[in-house]
């Protein structure tokens, strides 16, 4: 999708005929998709390269199932932002990306409902077994130490009163499901941070943050004037991107292998 946008030609009212990539709204799809796609593949090798074994303890089989969940969701926002940015072309069945699409949205159900795994996994985590809440640690950047956060302020919330009984865990399955998720965004950036060129890991973690920016203004860890300066913090850093190919075009080369 990449490498067509930099060949396909629009005209644009004001600029006249420029490639496609050459659009901000382009650029926004397509590279926030490549870091998704890194991140994913990132993620999964290293994750099931480190724990897949017979006999691991019960955490370590939870986190190779929150893996599977979070890679299926990161896979399923670069097919889908790659199928965007590229028209009509993106439903062809040569290009694959339709093809692609159909496979991250079987696998959020094939191998264990997403849902299901994150439920599960919270509770075993609410319940303290093999899990404590991430501390901050010296040296850790700055998204790291906001994912952190996130994640040890919904533990609270989640576990808060917690009696145990149906009626209580049904009423809390949503918040349930957002500490899991602030807790795969947080093993996601300590996972890829160093992996990953750092345009590219800084777009991946700013697109997480602003996804759930108000819960960060609203918890005093973002201020109004960072949370309203996000879009143009990544908005530089595709610009950044889109002039220095270069910086990834190693990655892109070497994808299929």
């Amino acid at each position: 999708a990449l490498e067509r946008a930099g060949r396909r030609r629009t005209l644009d009212r004001l600029a006249g005929e420029i490639p496609a990539i050459d659009h901000l709204n382009q650029q926004r799809l397509l590279f926030g998709a490549l870091a998704s796609a890194l991140a994913a593949t990132t993620l999964a090798r290293r994750e099931t390269g480190r724990y897949w074994s017979f006999g691991a303890p019960p955490g370590v089989h939870r986190e190779l199932g929150l893996t599977k969940v979070a890679v299926t969701s990161l896979a399923d926002d670069a097919v889908h932002r790659a199928r965007s940015a590229s028209g009509t072309a993106g439903f062809f069945s040569e290009h694959r990306l339709i093809g692609y699409q159909g496979l991250t949205l079987a696998f959020q159900s094939a191998g264990g409902d997403n849902r299901l795994i994150g439920l599960d996994a919270a509770w075993t985590m609410a319940s303290g077994q093999d899990y404590t809440p991430p501390a901050d640690e010296p040296g850790a950047d700055e998204w790291v130490t906001l994912f952190r956060h996130r994640e040890r302020l919904l533990h609270n919330e989640l576990t808060a009163g917690l009696d145990r009984t149906f009626a209580d865990w049904n009423a809390r399955s949503e918040l349930a499901l957002r500490f899991v998720s602030a807790h795969s965004a947080r093993r996601t950036a300590e996972v890829v941070s160093g992996e990953l060129p750092p345009d590219l890991y800084e777009l991946h973690c700013l697109e997480e943050i602003e996804a759930h920016a108000g819960w960060f203004l609203a918890h005093g860890l973002l201020t109004a004037e960072q949370v309203l300066g996000l879009p143009e913090r990544l908005n530089e850093l595709c610009r950044r991107l889109h002039q220095d190919p270069t910086a990834f075009a190693h990655l892109l080369a070497g994808a299929g292998s």
